[in-house]
């Protein structure tokens, strides 16, 4: 069954008041987007207190910052091609870490190439799309960049001769002796520096996009990142238990067995005190490199008339059920940071309204005044402005994501998954956020939820089949 997912209208959206942010006749504020790989909401602006994020705590002050905001695929390529169109997975497209948008989607413009035909210069540095080349003439006014330095450079003798069938790189603590500009994320950010003060000399709008790899495995990251944690004294999962009741299609990623352990055994408590520390250790690095990027933007003077926006492509789990990195439906691998800075709406304020990243490009583009109309049936997400102008207000009723087998629906109480297996039967999960955050136990099958069984898989239905986007 092909369906196209419900919208609010336009008109509705405008008139619930889209504030002074462009006033008719005005200069169109300028977008700043910064794209963070597999990080999950880690950084103290979440309450995640042990985790050193100044910078982007600071930005939070000065945001609307999403608390239940959630991926539509946890996976890297799947997840950035359906943002970047907003369009929903389904069982023809965005699968995968290689879904392209110009292939499983033809025809579909990015939010960039919106940007781009209304006027803007338009520029990508790092990693935006999970393929540079997606969409690339259409979306950017100059070939997206990347550096020429592997996402894996490793500064450490320690790690050299690492031999593993799939990469030579060690999972964690590269602690390399080399400078921030050295890795691949320290020379985004030096790129985005070189750009922002070409752009100010600009009689334009600009859409720059800056594309972090860290906290994405292997997670290495200069040595001075690292001497702000002490592996033994940070807190671990304490669930590292199967999920209770768990159906069979619940799996974790195998993406960090690629990589090479050092003698330490998989799960163990070292590996778990060691991949924590050097996740966190990523998180900060990318950090302070946000931070000089913020800095600059204030320098120039153009932090006042500038949309900034801040995503994670999907959530990571870090050793909850003894499960590491994205690629299940579970809430760590599904939810995400999310927070957008508009010039002229609500600054240092939390939401609960539900969000998902589907709803960023028309977020952007009602911020920005630009008519979506063309495209109306390939924008699956709904505006998020009313969420800046109200974040108390009411938000969205739910969310939706899939991942391989699994459709999911997620409310401001539950999370309801349905796994269609090959014979034609379905396994299904539950979970009690208000009783059971953490996800320990799969309530689905006890009678007293039977009720919300039924309603969550009927709202569900629509999701599961071909979504049409034209």
């Amino acid at each position: 069954m092909k369906i196209k997912s419900p919208l609010r209208p336009l008109g509705l959206l405008l008139a619930f008041g889209l504030v002074a942010t462009v006033a008719a006749g005005s200069k169109r504020p300028n977008v700043l987007m910064i794209c963070i790989d597999d990080l999950r909401p880690v950084l103290g602006c979440y309450g995640a207190n042990e985790v050193l994020s100044p910078n982007l705590d600071r930005l939070a002050g000065q945001a609307v910052v999403f608390n239940n905001a959630y991926c539509n695929v946890p996976v890297c390529g799947a997840s950035r091609a359906s943002l970047m169109t907003s369009i929903r997975p389904d069982p023809t497209r965005f699968k995968t870490y290689l879904s392209k948008a110009e292939t499983d989607t033809p025809g579909s413009k990015s939010i960039a190439q919106l940007f781009k035909e209304n006027g803007y210069y338009t520029l990508s540095n790092g990693k935006v799309f999970h393929h540079s080349d997606d969409l690339d003439e259409e979306s950017w006014s100059e070939p997206a960049w990347r550096p020429k330095t592997e996402q894996g450079q490793t500064f450490n003798p320690e790690n050299e001769g690492l031999v593993h069938p799939r990469f030579n790189w060690g999972v964690w603590r590269e602690a390399g002796l080399a400078e921030d500009d050295a890795y691949f994320d320290g020379q985004v950010m030096n790129k985005t520096l070189e750009d922002l003060r070409k752009l100010a000399e600009k009689d334009q709008p600009f859409f720059l996009a800056a594309g972090f790899f860290k906290p994405h495995l292997p997670l290495n990251a200069p040595a001075k990142y690292f001497e702000n944690y002490d592996p033994e004294q940070l807190t671990l999962a304490a669930n590292r238990e199967p999920v209770e009741n768990a159906p069979k299609s619940l799996n974790g990623s195998v993406e960090i067995k690629y990589y090479h352990h050092k003698g330490v055994e998989l799960n163990s408590e070292e590996f778990h005190q060691k991949t924590i520390e050097a996740y966190y250790a990523c998180v900060t690095f990318v950090d302070a490199l946000v931070g000089q990027i913020l800095d600059e933007l204030e320098r120039l003077k153009l932090a006042d008339d500038t949309i900034i926006v801040v995503w994670g492509d999907h959530g990571w789990n870090l050793g909850e059920h003894n499960y590491w990195g994205k690629h299940n439906l579970l809430r760590n691998a599904t939810r995400i940071p999310f927070m957008i800075k508009a010039p002229g709406y609500d600054a240092g304020v939390h939401t609960d309204n539900l969000a998902e990243l589907v709803d960023l490009l028309p977020t952007l583009c009602e911020l920005a005044d630009i008519d979506t109309g063309a495209i109306r049936n390939q924008i699956h997400g709904n505006s998020l402005v009313p969420s800046l102008q109200d974040p108390n207000g009411p938000g969205e009723d739910y969310i939706v994501t899939k991942f391989r087998n699994g459709d999911q629906i997620v409310t401001s109480r539950y999370s309801y998954t349905e796994y269609r297996l090959k014979d034609g039967s379905v396994e299904n999960m539950l979970f009690d956020h208000e009783k059971d955050p953490n996800e320990d136990v799969n309530i689905a099958a006890l009678p007293e939820y039977a009720p919300v069984v039924k309603k969550l898989s009927e709202k569900l239905e629509p999701y599961t089949g071909e979504i049409s986007y034209q």
